[in-house]
This record gives C-alpha cells, sequence and structure tokens, in this order.
C-alpha cells in the first residue's frame, strides 16, 4: 500500500489502479483486502493527516470479527 503519494522509494506516485480517499480504518481494511486479493494492483491512500487516524466506532460483530480475522489475516492483533 502506498501512504500520501510516496511510493516506498520516496517518489511521488503517478499512477495508482486504485485511489482511495481518507485514511481511517475502513479505507486501511479496504485496502489490505484488495491486497491480498490483488496482490498486483497498485492502491494509493490519500488523507488529511501523514499518518492513519482511527477512532472507536461501533462494535465489532460476530461477522466483522471473522471477515478481520480470516479474509485480512489480522488474528494476531485482535
Amino acid at each position: 500500500m502506498t501512504h500520501h503519494g510516496d511510493s516506498p522509494s520516496g517518489h511521488l506516485v503517478r499512477h495508482a489502479d486504485v485511489t482511495i480517499m481518507g485514511n481511517g480504518l475502513s479505507a486501511n481494511l479496504f485496502a489490505r483486502h484488495l491486497k491480498l486479493t490483488h496482490p498486483e494492483m497498485t492502491v494509493l491512500i490519500v488523507g488529511e493527516a501523514a499518518t492513519p487516524h482511527f477512532t472507536v466506532g461501533e462494535s465489532i460483530t460476530e461477522l466483522g470479527s471473522h471477515y478481520l480475522q480470516h479474509r485480512l489475516k489480522l488474528t494476531s492483533y485482535l
């Protein structure tokens, strides 16, 4: 994933297959989903802050927890 127009090499990104506006939790989870399902795809996340900003929202349901664990492979973070 590429954040804020910078590539891992530090150069400005001029093309991305998908651009996601906003750098909150949903945007980052969607970008992870895209990279896991389409690893060849370039994903650009554009947001206000230099680092992602996550806020407490609705509780994670059982179905949401399953998605985070099995689809996004985030079990060690839950």
